[in-house]
C-alpha cells in the first residue's frame, strides 16, 4: 500500500510520466499524512507535494503543479504523480486507487504515439530556446484528453511538461 516516507533524497530526478488524478489536499492528508513540502501560498510552481513509495519500494511524489495560487485544503485539484519512470507511477496511482483515488487520463499507447507525434513541430533530442534558456525535448506525447504535451529539460527549470501550444508559441 502506497506510504509517505520520511526520507527526501531518493525523490531526486522524479518526473511526470501523465499520471493524474483530482482530489482535496485534505483527501490525500487522510490517506498520506500532511505533506513534507508546505509552502501553499502560490508563488511556487508547487504548493504541495508528497514525498511515497510504492509496496514494492519505488519512491513517487504526488504534487499541484503550477497553480501559482493559494490551494483551498477542501479544494479539487488536479495532482500529478512523479517517479522515476511511468511503470512506478502506474503502481503508484494503482495503490491509491485501493483509497478510492481514481487517475484522470492515461497516457497514450506506443503506436497512437507514433501518429499523434507526427503532428508536433517538435521532436525528442531538439533544442530549443525556452524562457531565456538552452532545453531539450526528451518526450512528445499527446494525452487521451487529446491535449499535445512536451517534456522539456534544462538548466534553469530542471524538467518539466509543458502545453505543446505554449512551447510552439515562442518558436514561430
Amino acid at each position: 500500500m502506497a506510504k509517505k516516507i520520511q526520507t527526501t533524497e531518493r525523490a531526486s530526478g522524479t518526473s511526470f510520466h501523465g499520471t493524474e488524478f483530482r482530489a482535496s489536499a485534505n483527501e490525500i492528508i487522510a490517506i498520506l499524512g500532511e505533506p513534507t513540502y508546505n509552502d501553499n501560498n502560490g508563488r511556487d510552481k508547487v504548493n504541495l507535494e508528497w514525498v511515497c513509495e510504492t509496496d514494492e519500494g519505488d519512491v513517487f511524489t504526488i504534487y499541484d503543479w503550477k497553480e501559482y495560487r493559494q490551494i483551498g485544503m477542501d479544494e479539487k485539484v488536479d495532482w500529478h504523480i512523479g517517479g522515476h519512470s511511468g511503470r512506478v507511477t502506474k503502481k503508484a496511482v494503482m495503490e491509491l486507487e485501493k483509497f478510492g483515488v481514481k487517475p484522470l487520463e492515461d497516457m497514450l499507447s506506443f503506436n497512437e504515439f507514433l501518429k499523434e507525434s507526427k503532428k508536433h513541430k517538435l521532436s525528442i533530442g531538439d533544442l530549443i530556446e525556452f524562457d531565456n534558456a538552452e532545453a531539450r525535448i526528451y518526450n512528445v506525447y499527446t494525452t487521451r484528453g487529446g491535449k499535445a504535451m512536451y517534456t522539456v529539460g534544462s538548466s534553469k527549470h530542471g524538467t518539466i511538461e509543458i502545453e505543446a501550444e505554449d512551447i510552439e508559441k515562442q518558436i514561430r
